[in-house]
């Protein structure tokens, strides 16, 4: 005969940070005839909860930045008359998403100075690759740099883990004369010439 044992202090399993926009999944152990109430910061009807078919685990929509409180009640109803009961707390934070600014043209020549920044203004961790491999890597609300060669850089901004959709920047090389034109210096109108 398998008892449960029920705990009347218990650890939730789940992510302590996770992104604005996804979802972070909660967990207590699957006790067999026992009924869950979660909460954010006390709230069971908190808009971020998301039931799912297990009474145990919970869904929680990162839809704003911050510091929350998850909590579930839980309670036996076969146990001891439905006295068998406990409480389980954790932290978690939902981080900003971040959004990457910067001035058109996406595609320059080399040399060219573009200025990058947050939508927000919070500070990040910048990232320039070039062919897979980073090249250029800062830290603050913004980023400038300067292309010195041709190619597809991508460019992504990171806040804790959320990393935000990368901006591409094609770079073309200024293409390089070598060698002389000849051809006659002084040309006269509707006559057709052959420059070399």
């Amino acid at each position: 005969v398998k008892i449960p044992v029920i705990l009347q202090e218990s650890k939730i399993k789940g992510p302590s940070v996770f992104c604005q926009g996804k979802q972070g999944r909660f967990t207590l152990p699957q006790w067999p005839t026992t009924d869950f109430i979660w909460e954010i910061d006390g709230n069971p009807y908190h808009q971020m909860l998301v039931l799912t078919d297990q009474r145990n685990e919970i869904v929680v929509d990162g839809m704003a930045p911050g510091t929350y409180t998850l909590s579930v009640r839980y309670r036996n109803t076969l146990i001891d008359g439905g006295t068998c009961e406990g409480i389980a707390k954790m932290k978690f934070e939902v981080v900003e998403n971040v959004e990457i600014k910067t001035d058109l043209p996406l595609t320059v020549c080399t040399n060219t100075n573009k200025v990058f920044s947050t939508t927000t203004g919070i500070s990040v961790s910048w990232e320039i690759t070039l062919g897979g491999n980073v090249i250029h890597t800062a830290y603050g609300s913004s980023m400038s740099y300067d292309f010195p060669t041709g190619g597809t850089y991508v460019i992504t901004a990171n806040n804790n883990g959320c990393i935000s959709e990368p901006v591409v920047v094609e770079v073309i090389a200024k293409p390089v004369i070598t060698g002389t034109i000849s051809g006659p210096n002084k040309v006269c109108l509707s006559v057709p010439y052959t420059y070399q």
